[in-house]
Parts: structure tokens; C-alpha cells; sequence
């Protein structure tokens, strides 16, 4: 038998492994775990129960793509949070002395759209934390700009490739740097050519 399937019991005669199979769920045979008949089956449903639901959580994920931006999830928590905090201060600002509720379950009602509003002020409070402990704006700006001057160095190398003049150089320089200068603005560049 395979050790990794039998009870961890030892004998008391001799002193040595028990050589029966371990119950489902449990690190020891039914001589050894001590536990009534139901109490086995229950440990049983509980190690079914779990198994199929990592089976079921495996098959769901198992093909969901890995993170590659961490800052850009902490971004998207960060603003899902904001939400909900404002949507639960819509709600906590709407009893206002009044109470929709009627009957005897109106005061569990009220103390979970409290604790709704509390739970979201900590999450908003995490991920607001968790993005100035990673610096996410600086970095992702300095990701941007490294990208722009990137694509700028390309655009100019390949002008330089293809016998563009001097005069031609100049001005594609010039308006890269204006768009780069308003990307960097958070402007949208079409937005700002138009009304200008």
C-alpha cells in the first residue's frame, strides 16, 4: 500500500505502523481516529466537499491569464473601492434620521449599511495606501515617458534611414515634442490640436 494512503496509527502489540488504509479525510484508520461512525462520515463529506470544489475553482481559473502589471491591478482595486465607499456613503446619507425599514429586523438592516460604509472606508484606505507605498503614479509615468522617447527615437531613426531633409528632421522633432509634451500634460494630444 501506498504510505501516503495509510494510517498513521502505530500498533500497540508491536509497536509499529498501523498497515490499514487512512479514512477519507482523516490521517488515521477507523480503529485509530477514534471518532464515531458519523463523525467519520461527516470528515468524509467535508474532504468530498473540499476536493470538488478545488476541482471546480481549477477548472473555472485554470486558464485565466497570469497578472503582468501589478500596479495596474492595485490601480483598478483602488477605484473599485472608491466606488463602492461612495456608494455607500450615498446609502448612509440617505437615513438621515429615517428609517426605510419596518419590522423587527430593521435595526440589522441599518448596523450592515453602517458596517457596508465602514469595510468600504477600509478597503478605499488600504488600496489608497497600498498605491503610495508603490509609488504607482511616478512609476508609471516614468514608464510612459521611457515609451515616448522610445517611439521618438524610432520615428527619428527611421526618417534618418529614409533620406528625409534636414528641414523635414526639424519639424517631425518639433511636433513630437509638442505631442509629448502634452501627453505628458495628461492631455489628450487630438483634443488640444483641435482647439488650438
Amino acid at each position: 500500500m501506498d504510505d501516503s494512503r495509510r494510517c498513521t496509527g502505530t500498533s500497540r502489540q508491536s509497536g509499529e505502523q498501523c498497515r490499514r488504509a487512512r479514512c477519507e479525510g482523516l490521517d488515521k484508520c477507523s480503529l485509530h481516529c477514534g471518532l464515531s461512525e458519523a463523525d467519520r462520515e461527516r470528515a468524509a463529506g467535508e474532504h468530498r466537499l473540499m476536493s470538488r470544489s478545488e476541482r471546480m475553482i481549477k477548472a473555472r481559473y485554470e486558464d485565466a491569464d497570469p497578472v503582468t502589471n501589478p500596479l495596474e491591478v492595485v490601480q483598478r482595486l483602488s477605484r473599485v473601492a472608491l466606488l463602492w465607499l461612495e456608494h455607500a456613503t450615498d446609502l448612509m446619507e440617505g437615513l438621515n434620521g429615517t428609517f426605510r425599514y419596518e419590522g423587527k429586523l430593521k435595526g440589522e438592516q441599518l448596523r450592515s449599511e453602517v458596517a457596508l460604509f465602514e469595510r468600504a472606508m477600509d478597503r478605499a484606505q488600504k488600496f489608497s495606501m497600498d498605491l503610495i507605498k508603490a509609488d504607482i503614479d511616478e512609476r508609471c509615468v516614468r514608464i510612459q515617458e521611457s515609451v515616448a522617447r522610445a517611439v521618438a527615437t524610432a520615428v527619428l531613426e527611421g526618417l534618418d534611414k529614409s533620406g528625409a531633409s534636414a528641414e523635414q528632421k526639424a519639424i517631425a522633432r518639433d511636433h513630437i515634442t509638442t505631442r509629448l509634451r502634452l501627453l505628458s500634460g495628461g492631455q489628450d494630444p487630438a483634443r488640444a490640436a483641435s482647439a488650438s
